[in-house]
């Protein structure tokens, strides 16, 4: 997807825009950027205007001075207001749920609704974590590229490998036959993937206590039973910490990715359900 840079006071935002209607913007995923389309998947362009900027640290947004999601959410209000969108839908993915929660808690007039997928709503990872230590030495900024070089050989040469590798990483589920559909879809989401100082920059991502309860826009939070990368404490504490927020869980096979998988299509209806509610 062709993507556009935006030069602000703050830095530039890198981002793309998909679609009209009423205005999405969502916040990515570690390691992912604004060319990202997975997500975009039960989402009608033809209804929605999907905008899908870097989150600083990432792509060629810049990082210096957004690092936190208070400052992330305020940065990324520049490119609304730049596209002239008083109010609009957040989607909070994965790593990019603080972004999220920070946005529609401090710009409570502009964050007509917010879904969370997937999403981290606390502090995620500690340095205690192996998981943590693991990240840091694979996707520090000094070898990440070498790290992703591997994984794009990785994928030509071990598709297969790879998505079972993958497959235990994001799902507590047992695993099925991998379709070679699925195996596609990870090989297109993973050739655009980098992490640049985005991934090491989430790893420290921690929001207020106070913060999440003063969301106010009707929030749908959707997560998957099987999710084995981000914690099932993580939507429960969404939904005991925003005020008549709706809980939604998914029991699909490939757990945090619930875009893909031959039961995808129960996750794609709810998700269309929930933006257009």
């Amino acid at each position: 997807m062709f993507a556009k840079l935006l030069n602000t006071s703050h830095g530039t935002i890198e981002y793309s825009i998909r679609g009209q209607g009423t205005p999405i913007l969502i916040l990515h995923g570690g390691h992912s950027n604004a060319r990202e389309t997975l997500t975009h998947k039960g989402i009608d362009p033809n209804s929605f205007c999907i905008i899908t900027p870097s989150r600083p640290g990432y792509g060629k947004t810049s990082l210096f001075g957004n690092e936190s999601p208070r400052q992330a959410a305020a940065f990324l209000v520049l490119l609304m207001d730049h596209l002239q969108f008083d109010s609009f839908m957040v989607i909070g993915i994965s790593a990019g749920g603080p972004t999220a929660i920070a946005l529609a808690a401090i710009f409570p007039q502009k964050v007509t609704r917010l879904l969370l997928i997937s999403a981290v709503t606390k502090r995620w990872l500690s340095p205690q974590d192996n998981t943590y230590r693991k990240a840091q030495k694979l996707f520090h900024p000094a070898v990440e590229a070498g790290t992703w070089r591997l994984l794009r050989i990785m994928l030509m040469v071990f598709p297969r490998l790879l998505a079972k590798t993958m497959f235990t990483e994001l799902s507590s589920a047992p695993r099925p036959r991998l379709r070679w559909e699925d195996i596609v879809a990870l090989k297109t989401m993973l050739r655009q993937q980098r992490s640049h100082r985005g991934f090491i920059t989430d790893l420290e991502h921690n929001l207020p206590k106070n913060l999440i309860t003063q969301i106010h826009a009707p929030t749908v939070i959707i997560h998957s039973k099987n999710d084995n990368s981000v914690g099932l404490d993580h939507p429960k504490h969404a939904a005991t910490s925003i005020k008549d927020a709706t809980l939604i869980w998914l029991d699909n096979e490939w757990g945090h990715l619930i875009w893909i998988g031959k039961d995808q299509r129960k996750a794609l209806e709810v998700i269309r359900n929930a933006v257009t509610m």
